[in-house]
């Protein structure tokens, strides 16, 4: 489940947290392999190739670069792959792209 922001940042870092668990069990996921890809409203690729670094526990992080060419306001999704000992699960994350101003 991801957590953390509720928007990708226009020209800024976005980290996602994404934890795995067994719905069978609610044991978590670790050793697994999880990649994305950054999508636009269309389905073209944004941003691709996103290595997702295992934190423990079955939680595992994903930076959206801030170099991903995103336009303010508008929707994108990132798609996330997981793969752990012959599973595969493939979900989608929806957000808003948005600048983030600084104070």
């Amino acid at each position: 489940m991801p957590v953390g922001e509720d928007f990708f940042g226009v020209g800024s870092s976005t980290n996602v947290a994404v934890t795995l668990t067994l719905a069978t069990t609610g044991a978590t996921v670790t050793g697994a392999t999880v990649t994305a890809v950054l999508e636009d409203e269309d389905g073209d690729t944004v941003e691709g190739s996103l290595a997702a670094v295992e934190r423990g526990s079955g939680v595992y992080d994903i930076t959206v670069p801030s170099t991903a060419s995103m336009e303010e306001r508008k929707r994108y999704r990132l798609v996330v792959t997981a793969q752990s000992s012959g599973l595969v699960l493939v979900f989608e994350l929806e957000r808003e792209a948005r600048r983030i101003e600084l104070l």
